[in-house]
Order: structure tokens, then C-alpha cells, then sequence
């Protein structure tokens, strides 16, 4: 018979078993497509579509709790592209804000023109 130390100890050194979700697609899994003004979109591997910004950066159309539409600018974080997961650093517009922003956006290029 086996005492209870000796089977507490048992559970204690087993290793629980783990099963990886397959990754979907291949390790190039964002699609490269072309739209107006020869802008890049790509889709990621949860079929979301996107504008890369910069390394890292991207901004999707995205919907969040109840339904509500936002504008995400956001900086993702992961090895490679495949393991890629939003990060803290960002922002989320709503239609809006979104608005007001591209009907700024000339402004805000002057400020560029003023600054150099």
C-alpha cells in the first residue's frame, strides 16, 4: 500500500499533459494584398486585415465589446511574425474620433513643415 506522502509526492513531480493548438497557415501567414493610393494590406492568421505602420505597427478596423467599431493603432510584440500578439502600447479611435482625425490631417502636416 502506498501512503499518502508517497502519493502527494507523485502528483507533485508529474508534469501536466499539454496539447499545442496547431498554427494556422505557414510561417509567411501574413497575405500581402494591394488596395487604393497602392497601399499594402496584409491579413493575419485570425483573418483580421491590416495597414503595417512600421515594424511592428499596425493599424486594423476591429470590433471591440457590444459591438462598437474601432480604429486600432497598436504595437505588437512577439520572436517573428507567426507569435505576433497586440501590445499595451496603442491607441483605439472611435468613428468619431477617426473622423476628426483625417478631416486634421492636412493641419497636421503643416506641423511637420513648421517643425523642419
Amino acid at each position: 500500500m502506498i501512503s499518502t506522502k508517497t502519493k502527494q509526492a507523485t502528483k507533485a513531480t508529474e508534469q501536466p499533459l499539454t496539447i499545442k493548438k496547431p498554427k494556422i497557415g505557414h510561417s509567411d501567414n501574413q497575405k500581402k494584398s494591394t488596395h487604393d493610393n497602392d497601399v499594402e494590406v496584409f491579413t493575419s492568421s485570425e483573418g483580421e486585415r491590416y495597414v503595417q505602420l512600421g515594424q511592428k505597427k499596425r493599424v486594423t478596423v476591429r470590433e471591440f465589446k457590444a459591438g462598437k467599431i474601432l480604429v486600432d493603432i497598436r504595437e505588437f510584440y512577439g520572436k517573428d511574425k507567426e507569435d505576433e500578439k497586440p501590445g499595451k502600447k496603442g491607441i483605439s479611435l472611435n468613428a468619431d474620433q477617426w473622423a476628426c482625425l483625417k478631416k486634421s490631417i492636412n493641419t497636421i502636416d503643416s506641423f511637420f513643415d513648421i517643425k523642419k
